[in-house]
């Protein structure tokens, strides 16, 4: 397992926007396991070995999985209801016990209530219909609106949060670590190259052309990464950016360890904790 911690994973990534935002993660092992996920291809997650997908999760037929489900429940409650108005009308034919000697307006009052009966137990099958239809969309609305509520909760805690501790005056030793972690962690996944295209344009080309100009000012800078580009003829902004990098769990796991082993740290953490608590 130790061993795991050290093995090499190379990332590509890779986002653009041109028609539509798109973006595409890949990541290796040895050149021999990948996963890749391509939003613009297909919304699914491909793990290859030696470039054969042996799976792939689509999100698409997860949905429709999710909505085969519903809709299997809604034909069962149907089925049932169906049942049970056959069998009550079944029951109400058995019971009839038609006589010659009975005259024919008696015969068809009977028939009469039978159809009656029928009506009513369709009715109610419809009924029943279209309370697990309602009961369904007032299922997906609570649960958008508790989501949209614990969202908000979690909003206003990280917002009390940060106030804490940027009012706090022993906020000294728990900043000073908070960097040296963001420090550690950028330089674990530091991209070893970048690449980008850029253009974009104003709509006015005079306003275009001058902030292009100011551009032209940090070309030295930028020359070896990308490329910007104007567009003098309508308003837009558009390109891509490449990075791609190698690393490994190591260099992630390390600096969480050190970080979490400081005294202050911890102590400062579980005050974080207490006030989320209690708002």
């Amino acid at each position: 397992m130790l061993v795991l911690l050290f093995v090499p994973l190379e990332y590509r990534l890779r986002a653009e926007k041109y028609e539509i935002i798109a973006y595409s993660m890949q990541f290796k092992i040895f050149h021999l396991i990948s996963i890749v996920y391509d939003c613009k291809t297909n919304n699914s997650i491909k793990i290859r070995f030696c470039r054969r997908t042996i799976k792939e999760i689509s999100f698409e037929e997860a949905k429709e999985q999710v909505e085969e489900k519903l809709e299997k429940t809604q034909k069962v409650v149907t089925k049932e209801t169906q049942e049970e108005v056959e069998a009550i009308t079944k029951n109400k034919r058995g019971q009839q016990q038609p006589k010659s000697t009975q005259a024919t307006h008696t015969d068809e009052s009977k028939k009469i209530q039978v159809s009656s009966s029928v009506e009513k137990l369709e009715s109610r099958t419809q009924g029943k219909s279209e309370q697990v239809r309602r009961h369904e969309e007032k299922h997906t609305a609570s649960k958008k609106q508790n989501k949209a509520s614990n969202h908000s909760r979690t909003e206003i805690n990280w917002i009390e949060t940060i106030k804490f501790i940027w009012e706090d005056e022993n906020r000294g030793p728990f900043i000073r670590f908070c960097k040296a972690l963001l420090k550690d962690l950028w330089h674990a996944i530091r991209p070893k190259g970048i690449s980008f295209n850029l253009i974009f344009g104003l709509d006015d080309p005079a306003e275009t052309g001058m902030w292009l100009a100011k551009l032209m000012a940090l070309y030295p800078f930028y020359a070896p990464y990308g490329n910007v580009v104007g567009d003098f003829e309508k308003a837009t902004f558009k390109g891509d950016i490449k990075l791609f990098g190698k690393t490994n769990l190591y260099k992630f796991i390390k600096p969480l360890i050190i970080f979490v082993t400081h005294k202050e740290v911890r102590n400062y953490i579980k005050l974080l904790m207490k006030i989320g608590k209690d708002e």
